[in-house]
């Protein structure tokens, strides 16, 4: 199971199938404490920002 934009079913397997979620939906962040990698960072920095400022449009196109 994956969350993804809709754009992804374009081009994707016919073996898989999309569902529309509601219109909002409740994300959950877990990763392991201390955990340095780069990536991630950015991942929870691009994440913590979207909540501050109710801007939920970068999570999808971040700068």
């Amino acid at each position: 199971i994956a969350i993804l934009p809709i754009s992804y079913r374009q081009g994707m397997s016919l073996r898989l199938r999309f569902l529309p979620l509601p219109h909002e939906t409740q994300l959950h962040l877990i990763w392991r404490r201390g955990d340095q990698n780069p990536v991630l960072r950015n991942f929870l920095t691009i994440c913590h920002d979207a909540v501050a400022t109710g801007n939920y449009n970068q999570l999808a196109n971040p700068a």
